[in-house]
Parts: structure tokens; C-alpha cells; sequence
């Protein structure tokens, strides 16, 4: 009877922190802000990574659990903080560490998680993205 109820207590901790990892955060600290572009990267501001950290904290709905095998190198990608983004038409995926030391003690524990992007949502980033480019020229 004690296994049976230690059993699903833990059952029950691990679904909660599992839905917890579907909610994304950015951890800000000092690393680059890149946007990936053929043939290398273009940087960008704090201020571009702050309008992306936003977004991802006013959106903590929606999100699936992903796999680093749905990433495309040669789909758009941005890279600041603690994420790694990548759009893909409708389709957004978000590579997070859930707390910033893990960045560099534990590189493979990465999340991943995706979510569908409604038309809006679609024009933010393409938006975003025609900014970093064009501060670039």
C-alpha cells in the first residue's frame, strides 16, 4: 500500500513539473544576441531581446513538447539569453535551460517545446525580424 501511494505521489510530481516546463521563461544575462542568416549571424540590441522575452512571457499558453530533431538550420532562428527560437511558417520552437547555471553545468538539459503561431503572432516576428535585419545595414 505505501509503494502503491509513493508511486503515485511521484507520478503526480513528475506530471506537474512536466507542465511546468511547458511554461517558458528567459533567464536575461550577458551571452550574444544573434539572429542565424545565411553565412553567419547578425547580432542584435538588448532591447530587441527584451521585446522577444515579452512575447514569451505574455505567451505561456499553447505550448508542446518538441524535440531538438524538429529544428531546421536553415529555417530563422534567433539565439539570446537562455533560448534558442526557430520560425518555421506557423510553427514556433522554443530550446530554453530552465535555469541559467545549467547553460554551463549541465549544456544537454535543454527543453523544447513548440506552439502554433496565430496570423498575429506571425506578423510580430516577421516584424522583429525585419527590424534586426534592417538595424544591421
Amino acid at each position: 500500500m505505501f509503494v502503491a501511494l509513493l508511486f503515485i505521489a511521484s507520478v503526480t510530481l513528475f506530471a506537474c513539473h512536466r507542465a511546468n516546463l511547458l511554461n517558458p521563461h528567459v533567464v536575461k544575462c550577458a551571452g550574444p544576441k544573434w539572429l542565424f542568416v545565411p553565412g553567419g549571424h547578425i547580432n542584435f540590441d538588448t532591447n530587441q531581446a527584451r521585446l522577444i522575452g515579452d512575447w514569451i512571457t505574455m505567451h505561456q499558453g499553447g505550448w508542446n513538447v518538441g524535440s531538438i530533431a524538429d529544428f531546421d538550420p536553415s529555417k530563422t532562428q534567433l539565439m539570446a539569453d537562455n533560448y534558442v527560437i526557430e520560425i518555421n511558417g506557423d510553427i514556433m520552437l522554443f530550446d530554453y535551460y530552465e535555469h541559467e547555471a545549467d547553460m554551463t553545468n549541465d549544456p544537454d538539459s535543454f527543453i523544447v517545446i513548440k506552439r502554433t503561431l496565430s496570423p498575429d503572432d506571425q506578423d510580430f516576428w516577421k516584424a522583429l525580424i525585419s527590424r534586426i535585419k534592417t538595424s544591421h545595414n
